[in-house]
């Protein structure tokens, strides 16, 4: 059981987790390599059993090196996995050579030790980079989704408090506002999870530079504060948005005051054209 409790360093770091599901995915493709791998050295083993194992007496005095290594079917395969693994494969090759055609022999085994030896470890350890990448890749999603989940959230939980607190609809008094921030303490704890690094005295900063006239935009606050730690692009977007809300506002208000003004001067036009109908004589 103590050893067991050694899989909880997984747990601890999140590499070792990444690792640990790269080599569970690539497991199945792996294994279908080592697989082809085996049957490969089943059909040389025969081969090698046939043409030298069963022909050692051909080799003399060194009849029991080539029993050790070709005499079964057995002996062969393990023969060819300790020349995949470049273990003193050119004296076995060298042996073979003195009954055997020389050049065929070793151009054999050269193009076995690069097909099992080289080529099947560049291929597993593409495929586990690849996995391994998938994974951080999935890991990055995974995690960008649940921060997204928070941020909304929170967005929705702070436009809950503010409205339960101000009568004025979209707009809130900056010294409001401040107070209620006050009394969240857990809004720092809460913006650290959805990977916003800011303490209390960074949003009430962000407050006083948002108020216009000691008046804030409860949404422009809200989404602001809430993609503080978002791309530039996510930033860039709620600040052209408020900004064109802002830019309308301040175009209907210089229409009310331009109808207000035309208003006013058609009075004025009205009382100057009676009072010069007045001064006007009778006929």
């Amino acid at each position: 059981v103590r050893v067991l409790r050694i899989f909880r360093l997984f747990s601890l770091f999140s590499t070792l987790v990444l690792l640990g599901r790269a080599l569970g995915k690539a497991f199945q493709v792996v294994a279908s390599l080592c697989m082809i791998v085996g049957i490969l050295d089943y059909v040389l083993a025969i081969l090698l059993t046939q043409a030298a194992g069963h022909e050692a007496s051909s080799w003399g005095d060194k009849e029991q090196v080539i029993t050790q290594h070709f005499g079964t079917i057995g002996a062969s395969m393990r023969t060819l996995f300790q020349i995949m693994t470049l273990d003193e494969w050119t004296d076995i090759v060298a042996t073979l050579s003195e009954q055997l055609p020389g050049y065929p022999v070793s151009l054999g085994f050269v193009a076995y030790i690069i097909f099992a030896s080289y080529t099947l470890t560049c291929l597993v350890t593409a495929l586990l980079s690849s996995q391994l990448m998938q994974q951080h890749h999935e890991s990055k999603e995974q995690r960008h989704t649940k921060v997204e989940e928070l941020r909304k959230s929170l967005a929705m939980d702070l436009r809950s408090i503010i409205a339960q607190a101000n009568e004025e609809g979209q707009l809130i008094e900056a010294v409001e506002l401040r107070r209620l921030i006050d009394a969240q303490g857990e809004l720092p704890s809460r913006l650290q999870e959805c990977d916003i690094k800011i303490g209390k005295e960074g949003i009430l900063y962000l407050v006083d530079q948002l108020a216009i006239n000691e008046m804030v935009s409860v949404e422009y606050f809200v989404e602001k504060l809430t993609n503080l730690a978002g791309t530039a692009k996510a930033g860039e977007v709620v600040d052209v948005k408020h900004l064109a809300i802002h830019g309308q506002l301040q175009l209907i208000h210089l229409q009310a005051r331009v109808a207000g003004l035309e208003k006013k001067m058609k009075k004025d036009i009205e009382k100057l054209a009676k009072k010069v109908d007045d001064m006007m004589p009778s006929t």
